[in-house]
């Protein structure tokens, strides 16, 4: 068996990468006692910072081939170990001490960590977290395969036919999906050339027809996407394929995008009759159930999500499916089916996994006042919430006043006051409450950048919401109040997002 002098490589491969690639290098010292990177082209300062840091620079021209690219860096190896990461990634904090644990192991081929992709923008921002395989044994036989989306498990599994892959709790970063970075790389339609040219050279590969539909995913081409999970699925042993729970989530994404809801629930129950502790896709039969007037069922499918809670190790999931989402989810479910105590009960648990989650809160407020319990909210909140300073009370008299309940926001806001222990918070809450008293509002936090406090619209819904809530206390019958109650939920309005 070949000795190796050093326990761990870690290749990359970059180009233009001065803005991440410090980042990336710093997170794996003290882990990786070599750094190789094939370098590609670049223009900026990447040759220069991977001085700075010790690596050993291969200068590579790109032919359009990821894989060429990647085993460059492998040739070089000295390692026994490879860790393969991109620079717009970095090993999270316990990350090296949790893979330390299994390197020893000879019975372990390669190890498949965590990664968080951060995507979106700015209040939009979202996060995905799904495994991969980016550690693997050194040796001549393991070399990267395919032009993009390149894969290195077939040839370890070639090599070694029981060779053992070991899912570890270890994290990688990955800031490479934000808006600004995708465009500012234009990786989409980078992306997308190439593998049109990967499914021209393999027509029945269907992993590139599935990383095809992610990319015109991330370009807002739903049909587009559609017709490429489809065609993936068509493939030869695709429940075998470890991605597959992904293609049939995709799959109903891509139906919901469209609003074709009656096809993606479809999708969907399918999805949880294959994959029963996926909670991603109990999540999604909730909402395609609710848009299709199925209440009861996305009210079951909702709680069973939230009973797995996050999806377990192997699956790709987003953050807050099983927790905050599907609690928010759910609250608006109750909304409909007019279950004042389910809403409430799970806007606060929205609240609990995400505190500064901004939404529940509002839901909270629209509710009670459409249902005519605006009244109830002060003392409702304080029973659910604790504000422990001054800040936190007035961030919630905010969220009130927004919401169309002025005065539960001073109610609120004299009710905090009182309960506090601490002499300075209490003047402070004090002096707000009595500004409220007064119509000044200019000092609430989320106040000075709301955009539509008193524009026409404002105005106007305003009106219309005052002259429901006249109607519906006008009503005698219980069936009446809520139909307006639904109508009043109707009515646009700040939601938090």
């Amino acid at each position: 068996m070949k000795r190796h002098p050093k326990r761990v490589s870690l290749c990359m491969i970059v180009k233009d990468e001065e803005d991440y690639l410090a980042a990336c290098l710093d997170s794996v010292q003290g882990f990786a006692d070599e750094v190789i990177i094939v370098d590609t082209g670049s223009k900026d300062r990447t040759v220069e910072i991977a001085s700075v840091y010790g690596a050993r620079v291969i200068s590579k021209a790109w032919e359009q081939d990821f894989s060429k690219a990647r085993n460059a860096g492998l040739e070089r190896a000295e390692g026994e170990w490879i860790l393969f990461l991109d620079a717009d990634e970095r090993l999270m904090e316990g990350a090296p001490e949790e893979l330390q644990k299994y390197m020893g192991d000879p019975g372990i081929s390669a190890m498949l960590l965590q990664i968080r992709n951060v995507v979106g923008n700015g209040e939009s921002q979202g996060e995905t977290v799904h495994p991969v395989l980016r550690m693997f044994r050194n040796n001549p036989q393991h070399r990267f395969e395919g032009r993009i989306h390149e894969q290195i498990a077939a040839a370890i599994v070639r090599n070694n036919p029981h060779a053992r892959f070991h899912m570890t709790e270890a994290v990688i970063h990955h800031v490479g999906y934000k808006q600004e970075v995708v465009l500012s790389k234009k990786k989409e339609m980078r992306n997308i050339e190439l593998l049109k040219m990967a499914i021209a050279e393999e027509p029945d590969n269907g992993f590139h027809r599935y990383n095809i539909g992610v990319e015109h995913l991330r370009l807002g081409e739903p049909e587009a996407a559609l017709a490429a999970f489809r065609l993936s699925r068509q493939m030869p042993d695709f429940d075998q394929l470890n991605y597959a729970h992904l293609v049939i989530k995709y799959e109903a994404l891509s139906l919901q995008l469209l609003s074709r809801w009656e096809e993606a629930a479809s999708i969907s129950e399918e999805g949880v009759q294959r994959y029963a502790d996926y909670t991603d896709m109990w999540h999604y039969l909730a909402l395609c159930s609710a848009y299709c007037g199925r209440l009861k069922k996305a009210q079951d499918a909702a709680e069973r999500a939230i009973a797995i809670g996050t999806a377990p190790l192997g699956y790709h999931t987003e953050a807050g499916m099983g927790t905050y989402r599907t609690a928010y989810l759910l609250g608006k479910i109750f909304e409909a089916l007019q279950d004042a105590q389910g809403a409430i009960r799970s806007y606060v648990e929205a609240l609990r996994h995400q505190p500064d989650l901004l939404p529940p809160l509002f839901r909270m407020c629209v509710y009670m006042k459409a249902s005519g319990q605006g009244a109830k909210l002060p003392q409702l909140l304080a029973t659910r919430l604790q504000c422990t300073d001054a800040a936190a009370a007035l961030k919630l008299s905010a969220v009130l006043a927004l919401s169309g309940c002025e005065q539960e926001s001073y109610a609120w806001t004299k009710l905090q006051a009182s309960l506090q222990k601490e002499e300075q918070t209490k003047r402070e809450l004090l002096h707000a409450s009595e500004l409220l008293r007064n119509g000044d509002w200019s000092g609430l936090p989320l106040l000075a950048s709301s955009k539509e406090k008193d524009t026409v619209s404002a105005v106007w819904r305003k009106r219309a919401d005052l002259f429901l809530a006249q109607s519906q206390q006008a009503r005698r019958t219980e069936i009446e109040k809520k139909a307006l109650t639904a109508v009043r939920l109707l009515l646009p309005g700040n939601d938090g997002w």
